[in-house]
């Protein structure tokens, strides 16, 4: 995954991290929620992430800044939104299905954003995407023990994690500004014009 194609834009970050918020609010302090409401909420989440995600894969880039394809982003938001359908339409799988299926989700994503931090990150970039990874990790491991025990504790421990993720995007994208900004700058005395 291109760590400049996933930081690249600032103001899906922010929604993803708004919306992964405001849900984990929701969901940690309604302690009345049935398990097929509390699938839903965590299905418009990945909804909206993945649809975020799919509008980061398409960011201008480049000096010319057209619209760039960034072919993992796309995947990883494409699975996003497919996941998130079916966790919200709920086409007669079972609540424990689902919450496997988000799990799964889950756990897809923190091995790709692992892989971004594997790969070429540094500094302050990558203390936030290790933690993000750590939370939805966190997510998974509270998904998969919980799937028949109390939907009050995912409830309340789920939207805890999730706001929690939410902040951290507030930070990836303040910190993937500033350095991308600093790798843009330099003089360009031979480039074509």
């Amino acid at each position: 995954m291109d760590l400049h194609a996933l930081c690249q834009g600032r103001s899906m970050l922010l929604a993803r991290g708004a919306a992964a918020f405001l849900i984990g609010v929701v969901a940690s302090n309604n302690a009345n929620l049935t398990a097929g409401a509390l699938v839903t909420l965590f299905g418009v989440w990945t909804l909206l992430d993945g649809a975020a995600t799919v509008w980061q894969a398409y960011q201008p880039t480049g000096p010319d800044r057209s619209a760039e394809l960034t072919p993992a982003v796309r995947i990883v938001g494409g699975i996003g939104i497919l996941v998130g359908v079916l966790a919200v339409l709920d086409p007669g799988f079972s609540d424990a299905v689902l919450t496997w299926v988000l799990a799964a989700w889950f756990a897809f994503r923190a091995v790709t954003e692992i892989a971004v931090v594997a790969s070429r990150v540094a500094g302050r970039i990558r203390v936030v995407l290790t933690l993000v990874a750590v939370a939805d990790l966190g997510l998974v491991a509270l998904l998969v023990t919980h799937t028949s025990g109390s939907v009050a504790d995912v409830s309340l421990f789920g939207g805890g994690l999730a706001s929690v993720w939410g902040l951290l995007l507030f930070l990836l994208a303040a910190f993937a500004g500033k350095t991308l900004k600093r790798e843009d700058v330099g003089p360009r005395l031979l480039a074509p014009r």
